[in-house]
C-alpha cells in the first residue's frame, strides 16, 4: 500500500512521529525524517541527518 511511495513526516525525532516514520519505513515507504532537533533524531534513531 505505501511501498515506493515518500513520506515526510514532521515532529519525527521522538514518541509518535518516531513511530510512524519507523513503521512506514518498515512497510516499504522512503521516510523523511523533519524535527526541529536534528541531534535528536540522530541520537535516538541512529540515522544519519543532513
Amino acid at each position: 500500500m505505501v511501498e515506493g511511495n515518500v513520506l515526510f513526516i514532521t515532529g519525527a525525532a521522538r514518541g509518535i512521529g518516531f513511530d510512524i516514520a519507523k513503521a512506514f519505513s518498515e512497510a516499504g515507504a522512503k521516510v523523511v525524517l523533519s524535527d526541529l532537533s536534528q541531534q535528536a533524531i540522530v541520537l535516538d534513531g541512529g540515522y544519519t541527518a543532513q
